[in-house]
């Protein structure tokens, strides 16, 4: 395995043991070892594969992380907690997955794939916008949707923060009360879809998120959940 130096700080933190904020308070006031060894310096380098790093007297040691592929159902909030007490993703999970966290959002009406996971390191990686991380979903509009629309959608549409990037759109139906088609964003706008298409005229009945990277929803139902094999954890890394 190939050695990864982390600042002392970034280590403690990826270890579990706190924030990087308040590593920095414990190695300034001298709780930190490095192979029983003092060290007061932040950005010291080492590799938690290899490297003994104590603090307060406690060894931090690697934990395996967990992550969970998710079908949200509709009018499920992706929080982990409510001040309005409506039903979160988290409340229907069992005991041994409440301490996950979701990795990004879905508003309350989308349906779809969501990931949840205790690793904070992934789940920053595959949310920051400079990834551009292919999102998939499905949608359901409203009224006929022509080829000059679908255009539209894929090279960008203007919104109140600025032009959406260009997406790859298909045209999946089209009929006289509703259209279906599938798009792939590689950004992350509030509510995006749902504004895309408001823009051109059409509301949006369904929306489904049924890919994330190379992570596929396939035929898992809605509330029901699996782990990701280390070749999916991998692929989604490698992003």
């Amino acid at each position: 395995m190939k050695n990864e130096y982390l600042r002392l700080n970034q280590a403690i933190s990826r270890l579990g043991y706190c924030s990087r904020r308040k590593a920095d308070e414990l190695i300034e006031s001298g709780k930190v070892l490095v192979n029983n060894r003092p060290v007061s310096e932040f950005n010291y380098k080492v590799d938690i594969q290899v490297d003994k790093i104590k603090v307060n007297n406690q060894v931090l040691e690697i934990k395996p992380c967990t992550y969970l592929l998710f079908n949200k159902p509709k009018d499920i909030i992706t929080t982990c907690q409510d001040d309005c007490q409506r039903k979160t993703i988290i409340d229907i999970l069992p005991l041994e997955f409440k301490h996950l966290k979701p990795v990004g959002r879905l508003d309350r009406k989308t349906t779809g794939l969501i990931i949840l996971t205790d690793d904070g390191y992934f789940a920053n990686a595959i949310t920051h916008p400079s990834r551009h991380i292919a999102k998939k979903y499905y949608v359901k509009v409203s009224g006929c949707l022509n080829h000059k629309k679908i255009q539209n959608l894929a090279c960008g549409v203007q919104l109140e923060e600025g032009i959406t990037s260009p997406a790859q759109v298909k045209l999946l139906s089209a009929c006289k009360d509703f259209s279906t088609f599938e798009i792939e964003i590689f950004e992350g706008k509030n509510r995006q879809i749902r504004r895309m298409c408001e823009i051109i005229g059409h509301e949006v009945k369904a929306l489904m998120r049924i890919g994330i990277g190379n992570l596929k929803l396939n035929s898992l139902k809605e509330g029901q959940y699996r782990l990701l094999s280390k070749s999916e954890i991998n692929s989604l890394k490698g992003l």
